[in-house]
């Protein structure tokens, strides 16, 4: 009841796979690497879905450099970087308030990356399950679905009552 319905789903997911820009951007994000402190980054390359390059430690707490993969749907990685001098409010030390500065947008920025390769899975995930109806524009392809994931469904349902 469980294995057949994913064995077609993965099947024709690999079989109308063709739109091959819109996963490899989706992986290209997920592959995107996180935001780095006190780091020079240089050498960026990309090539299909892997980033590479080269960090070197700098001991300054005040750069943060960002990764922006995908941007817009394009097959790009481009390297931000953001600059804290600033003294809060003129209180006590500034490299203190640079610190804190600099850490929460490092922080910040590691979440907002986590949240988007969240997001490029599940978007993955769509493309992969719906790429018979984008390829072939099957009309009917997600009724099919609904159908392969009501057996998936009563099929743990049974695995799980034991009957």
């Amino acid at each position: 009841m469980i294995v057949l319905p994913v064995i077609t789903i993965v099947t024709l997911g690999f079989v109308f796979q063709t739109n091959t820009q819109q996963f490899q951007v989706q992986l290209i994000k997920i592959n995107c690497p996180y935001p780095t402190l006190n780091y020079n980054i240089s050498n960026v390359n990309l090539s299909g879905a892997t980033i590479t390059y080269n960090q070197t430690f700098d001991n300054d707490p005040t750069t943060l450099k960002v990764f922006k993969c995908g941007e817009n749907g394009a097959s790009t990685v481009a390297v931000s970087s953001y600059e804290f001098t600033s003294n809060w409010f003129g209180l006590g030390e500034q490299v203190f308030w640079t610190a804190v500065q600099s850490n929460m947008a490092m922080w910040s920025s590691s979440m907002s990356a986590f949240f988007d390769k969240v997001v490029a899975l599940g978007t993955l995930v769509q493309l992969f399950v719906n790429a018979p109806a984008q390829i072939s524009a099957l009309a009917w392809w997600g009724y099919v679905n609904l159908i392969l994931l009501g057996f998936i469904a009563i099929g743990g349902f049974m695995a799980v009552r034991g009957s």
